[in-house]
């Protein structure tokens, strides 16, 4: 009988790797194809718990490559050319391309990113403000420090959240190895009496 506990606990710590390989090379594969990751980003979308994390990422890295970008000198159409590209979203992505091309046309920033009704409130009159006095750059600088404050703050909630269920998957896991275990050794006991 101590053999097929074992073999049952071999079986178990087995499957437990293989899945974990598999988890971990799909996982991989998801970050090395950025096509792959881009999906996965909008699929993720759809998730409402995922969904504010995400977008307040992009955000963030789209408002710091606006900063950077502008700090060196770019000009305006590259500026946000070069923000759209830190973007791993479709929906997003494609927002914010209509704001660079109605920008190009002679839209106020302000107005154009009003338009696309994916920035907040303060952002946007963040910008107005600061499309008046000239300092977009530092705004945006102040904005991605915003968005990145957000989503690291959403990230923290969903862990504290997602612990628990982790610790009580774990505490099941064991309660079933253990009385699995034990239950040869009393089947065992209760027979010699």
């Amino acid at each position: 009988q101590d053999i097929d506990l074992k073999a049952l606990c071999f079986k178990a710590i087995v499957k437990i790797v293989i899945s974990m390989g598999v988890i971990g090379v799909a996982i991989l594969n998801i970050v090395k194809n950025k096509q792959l990751l881009k999906t996965f980003f909008y699929w993720a979308l759809g998730l409402k718990f995922i969904k504010p994390i995400i977008e307040n990422y992009n955000f963030s890295n789209y408002f710091f490559t606006l900063s950077l970008a502008q700090d060196a000198g770019v000009p305006l159409d590259n500026s946000l050319e070069l923000s759209i590209q830190t973007i791993d979203s479709f929906e997003l992505n494609k927002k914010l391309n209509k704001a660079k091309k109605m920008i190009q046309e002679g839209c106020e920033i302000t107005t154009a990113f009003e338009i696309t009704g994916i920035f907040s409130e303060y952002a946007i009159s963040q910008i107005s403000a600061a499309e008046k006095t000239g300092e977009l750059s530092k705004t945006y600088e102040d904005i991605a420090l915003d968005y990145q404050k957000e989503y690291l703050a959403k990230i923290d909630t969903l862990i504290k959240l997602v612990e628990p269920s982790m610790l009580g998957f774990a505490a099941i896991f064991v309660l079933i190895v253990g009385v699995k275990m034990y239950s040869k050794y009393y089947e065992t006991l209760f027979s010699l009496f």
